[in-house]
């Protein structure tokens, strides 16, 4: 296998090559077992966008917040006032939470954005790693060529996060722009290939985060918007994060994070 040079963000060819040419033993890793990795939240994925969009997305300024006290009196003003915007709620992403502080719509532009896990990332990974597991799987690389391909429906925008954490759009698969791919940041990548890296980071996790995590994939990531009886309720998602050692008052906060924002538009 050719060596590959060493540059700050790979395509998810080029990352899974990477990680086979820098880890030890023989196996190879695939781009399937990448999209594992992210489907497990152990590595951030990213898309590069290389043409900027036209279509006007929505679109969130964010300043870091708290996990132990998440919403702001500014966030939950604009929660409030913008119930139906899909950035409206306190974006939870790798090690932090964040606070919208503007809301409202924009084009996206060139450069890498990474996609949240929590929402609708975890299914988005999970849709390709299926692709990828097929005889004649496609290249994943370049997403607006994929698109076309997806084997169901996939409504749900996905919530890109700037590099600089400062901004946030939620981005329907469809609305792509022409030139962008999937792929992963080299710190994204080293992290995998140091010993007990993923150990490491996780210790230093807020536990509150990982708890939260936890909390969605048990009660929201199977649910089915069409169907309010795979929902769980508000009650019983924060007994359960009370159980695990929250605060009532966190709990409730919480349970506010963790719920889809389809589910908050149809007053679930």
């Amino acid at each position: 296998m050719k060596r590959l040079i060493r540059k700050s963000w790979y395509t998810l060819t080029e990352a899974a090559d990477y990680l086979t040419q820098n880890s030890q033993g023989d196996a190879e890793v695939t781009t399937s077992d990448v999209l594992q990795l992210a489907m497990d939240g152990e590595i951030t994925l990213s898309i590069r966008i290389t043409q900027a969009g036209t279509t006007l997305l929505p679109f969130a300024e964010l300043a870091p917040g708290d996990l132990l006290a998440p919403e702001t009196e500014l966030s939950k003003k604009l929660r409030e006032g913008n119930p139906s915007h899909p950035l409206s709620d306190v974006l939870c992403f790798e090690r932090g939470s964040f606070n919208p502080i503007f809301l409202g719509n924009g084009c996206i532009y060139t450069g890498v954005w990474d996609i949240a896990f929590i929402g609708s990332g975890e299914r988005f990974f999970g849709m390709l790693w299926d692709i990828s597991k097929l005889p004649d799987a496609p290249s994943l690389d370049r997403l607006d060529s994929t698109i076309p391909k997806l084997p169901y429906p996939f409504e749900a925008g996905l919530n890109l996060i700037a590099s600089d954490r400062g901004f946030a759009l939620s981005v329907p698969i469809q609305a792509m722009p022409e030139g962008s791919y999937l792929g992963a940041g080299i710190s994204a990548l080293s992290q995998l290939l140091t010993e007990d890296s993923t150990n490491t980071e996780h210790h230093e996790y807020p536990p509150q985060l990982e708890t939260l995590t936890l909390a969605w994939r048990k009660n929201w990531k199977n649910a089915d918007p069409t169907d309010r009886s795979t929902c769980p309720k508000k009650e019983s998602v924060k007994d359960w994060l009370m159980g695990q050692g929250f605060s009532a008052k966190n709990a409730d906060a919480g349970a506010t994070i963790i719920k889809p924002q389809w589910a908050t538009d149809k007053g679930w």
